[in-house]
Formats: structure tokens, C-alpha cells, sequence
């Protein structure tokens, strides 16, 4: 009894610790101010450096594009995240 709770116990600290590595979103390019303009910027030009949007919404009827990425590992946790308000 006393090794199958032990088994059953590294399993999971197995299983806990793999997914934590796991990252959540996709990896994007950080932006810089440089490269959107408001009015000028487009949707598409968006798309071709920063790719798709992990989601997509609306806010007061304007479609909503953030972009996320976070990703854990054992130096610590990064993330970034963007969002945009196509007009």
C-alpha cells in the first residue's frame, strides 16, 4: 500500500510539473511604438508581423484583437500581451 501511494504520488508531482512548462498563447514579436500608427496601422499589417490574435471581441462594437503568450519554466515566468481595436 505504502508504494502504491508513493507511485501514485510522483506521477503526479510528474504530471503537475510538465504542464507547467507548458507555454499558454503563441509566441509573437514584442512591438515596439515604432510600428503602429493609429489611423495609419492597418489589420492586415498586424497580421503579417504579429499573426493572429489569440482571441478575437468586440468593445462598444469595434472588433478587439489581444495578443498573449506566457510561458513558465523554473528561471521564472514571462509573459506579454497586446491589444488592439481595429476601427
Amino acid at each position: 500500500m505504502t508504494r502504491a501511494w508513493l507511485f501514485r504520488a510522483l506521477a503526479v508531482a510528474l504530471i503537475a510539473s510538465a504542464c507547467a512548462a507548458l507555454p499558454l498563447g503563441r509566441e509573437f514579436p514584442s512591438p515596439d511604438a515604432a510600428q503602429i500608427k493609429v489611423n495609419v496601422t492597418d489589420k492586415a499589417g498586424l497580421l503579417s508581423v504579429f499573426g493572429e490574435p489569440y482571441q478575437v471581441g468586440l468593445d462598444s462594437g469595434d472588433q478587439t484583437g489581444p495578443w498573449f503568450y506566457a510561458r513558465t519554466s523554473t528561471s521564472g515566468t514571462m509573459t506579454k500581451d497586446f491589444t488592439v481595436r481595429f476601427r
